[in-house]
């Protein structure tokens, strides 16, 4: 980003500071986001646009739906609409609908990321560190997606209500997509990386051990310019008339390479 203008809009994590330092021959301009108006004329008379959006969640209530709260969404999508070059960071604890996915350049998933979140926020938007994670939940398209796309909610703040569980039965989480041939927005296991990766001679060997039952075995390459890791993920296929979910996560195996290596990675 030498020589270039950013904009960083709606900073709650205040990375302003890290991005300043590893873009210093940038000029850094900053807005709040209270005013989309003024966000998207900052955005327009910058190179990069940089929105952060927040969701301040508990374990102690419900949200009320998966929209970001305060208009925020609003906000990235008028930025994206000034600025092609709109990169947004979500600091959340779930799932979420973007209905301005298509007009944005990026996402980066930071959840809740704690003190130095900042520093590490724009080490990863500059490629210092290559992000290597992958969710742990799925993102639906739209709300009516859900197994409960309306929450039961009490009479009374102290009144009982009845959930049914068997809605889903076995398919919870990412397996209730699968059941129903669901397109999530992104799926469990997702995740992009500043380098790529190639699989092959993967192969199916019974384990010694009867209770692991096998073990899949696989080449790992890093084929792109950067380090980073890959987490392999081996799903079992179930068929359908066992009762069973279609597929499930039976094994995974985290590996970091540098440019040009490869792995044999082996996963139960």
């Amino acid at each position: 980003m030498a020589c270039t203008n950013a904009s960083v809009i709606y900073d709650p994590s205040s990375p302003l500071e890290a991005i300043k330092a590893l873009a210093p021959a940038a000029t850094v301009n900053y807005n709040d986001g209270t005013s989309s108006a003024a966000a998207a004329s900052l955005a327009a008379s910058s190179s990069v646009a940089i929105v952060f959006v927040s969701d301040w969640e508990s374990e102690g209530m419900d949200r009320l739906d998966l929209s970001f709260p305060s208009g925020q969404d609003a906000l990235v999508s008028a930025v994206a609409t000034a600025n092609p070059n709109t990169v947004v960071v979500l600091e959340n604890g779930g799932a979420h609908v973007m209905p301005w996915l298509g007009n944005v350049n990026s996402i980066l998933e930071a959840w809740y990321p704690g003190q130095l979140g900042g520093t590490a926020i724009a080490d990863l938007l500059f490629g210092k560190v290559n992000p290597s994670g992958k969710l742990p939940i799925t993102f639906p398209a739209q709300v009516a997606d859900l197994p409960r796309p309306l929450i039961p909610t009490p009479s009374s703040t102290t009144g009982s209500f009845d959930v049914d569980y068997n809605i889903e039965g076995l398919n919870v989480g990412y397996k209730w997509y699968q059941s129903l041939n669901i397109k999530p927005l992104f799926a469990f296991g997702y995740g992009l990386s500043y380098t790529t990766f190639s699989i092959s001679g993967v192969q199916l060997t019974p384990d010694s051990t009867p209770a692991n039952g096998f073990q899949v075995s696989l080449n790992l390459k890093n084929t792109g310019n950067s380090a980073g890791a890959e987490v392999v993920q081996v799903y079992l296929g179930f068929p359908s008339d066992s009762g069973e979910p279609p597929m499930r996560l039976v094994g995974w195996n985290k590996t970091l390479l540098q440019p040009g290596c490869n792995n044999r990675s082996l996963s139960p």
